[in-house]
């Protein structure tokens, strides 16, 4: 969690402010470099330790940065092993869909043999179906995905008492779209093969 807001003063203005507390609690110093910054650490830390001021810890702005960034990078790693899970169990559940879909239209598909609809014309069919069911549930991820993603974020900033801003990425749209279809074509190409595999006279005899 993030501390609470600190006003940075000189120490003239805070002796102005407040006459006759003379108590330091922390010093704050501003460099632009690293090297100057871990320099400065190296001089002062020793002059404070021998005036008999006991430094209980020092830290920078970069440091207290980085250790947010690795909570931050802790939460996208768990949304997207989250992502990888939930399309896993949708692709096995368009698997058994379309199984059971080919199941139930054996005859409708010898049917289609029997007229001249050659085996890539059947496969094409089948993963035809499974992409465009995949497509759908896209468009539906998509328009459920921003009112989710404020909710998070609203959340989240409440648990790390600071201001997110949440922004729609047209290049994460696409590479969902283009999983989704992946997935679809993948998901559906047991039931493809099945299909190609049928012939004429089982088709027809199946009731």
């Amino acid at each position: 969690m993030l501390p609470p807001a600190t006003v940075y003063v000189p120490i003239s203005i805070l002796h102005a402010r407040y006459p006759g507390r003379a108590n330091v609690t922390k010093i704050a110093l501003e460099a632009t470099k690293r090297a100057s910054v871990e320099l400065a650490r190296e001089q002062i830390d020793p002059n404070l330790e021998r005036e008999g001021i006991r430094v209980s810890g020092d830290s920078s702005k970069g440091e207290f940065r980085f250790a947010v960034d690795q909570h931050v990078l802790m939460i996208y790693v768990f949304l997207v092993l989250a992502a990888c899970i939930i399309a896993g169990v949708g692709g096995l559940g368009l698997m058994t869909t379309m199984g059971i879909n080919v199941l139930e239209r054996r005859r409708e598909l010898g049917i289609l043999r029997a007229i001249g609809a050659t085996p890539t014309m059947i496969s094409a069919i089948v993963m035809g179906e499974a992409v465009t069911i995949a497509i759908i549930a896209w468009g539906v991820a998509l328009v459920l995905a921003y009112p989710v993603t404020k909710m998070l974020t609203a959340l989240l900033g409440e648990l790390l008492h600071g201001g997110f801003d949440s922004s729609v990425a047209p290049l994460g749209m696409l590479i969902a779209f283009a999983a989704s279809v992946v997935l679809g074509a993948l998901a559906s190409s047991v039931a493809a093969r099945s299909a190609v595999r049928l012939t004429v006279r089982e088709a027809l005899a199946y009731e």
